[in-house]
């Protein structure tokens, strides 16, 4: 016999996976003999493949930038100045990819709203929180400013 009558034959069984080599002439007799070998080795027989079970997953989706950065401020992070690239790399590091104007434009709202301060020139600021975490209602829940006369914070009504 010459190399060109033997196939090569590929078989996926549940989760098993068999690659088959034999004379052309006896292909359908060896397939049944390994599907038979593994529904009887298999537990609970062979079944028929149902639709694939995804596990759940935690949705990121819905968190904004303002959110992600908001969640840093609550932690104290700003507790320390911080530039720009930190700021991007620590989101980075937690799974947001945001891009750096996006941040930079969310710093840039928390500094008009007198919550965080921003030092440094052009393309060099650094910023740092102004008021405290500790005992404050957070940023996440709604934003907030501060008024200019009295230093405490207001709540904004956006709806």
């Amino acid at each position: 016999m010459s190399g060109s009558d033997r196939v090569r034959v590929r078989v996926k069984v549940g989760s098993a996976e068999v690659e088959i080599e034999c004379d052309r002439s006896v292909v359908e007799q060896t397939i049944k003999q390994v599907v038979s070998a593994l529904q009887s080795s298999m537990p609970g027989g062979l079944e028929q493949p149902s639709t694939p079970q995804v596990a759940p997953r935690t949705s990121r989706r819905g968190l904004t930038c303002r959110d992600v950065v908001a969640s840093l401020y609550d932690e104290g992070w700003f507790s320390e100045s911080r530039a720009l690239a930190q700021v991007s790399a620590e989101l980075s590091r937690r799974g947001y990819n945001y891009d750096s104007t996006a941040v930079a434009h969310v710093l840039l709202d928390l500094v008009r709203q007198n919550i965080l301060t921003r030092t440094g020139t052009s393309r060099s600021y650094r910023y740092v929180q102004r008021t405290p975490p500790e005992g404050s209602e957070g940023l996440e829940s709604s934003p907030r400013s501060i008024d200019p006369v009295d230093q405490s914070p207001t709540q904004i009504d956006l709806s």
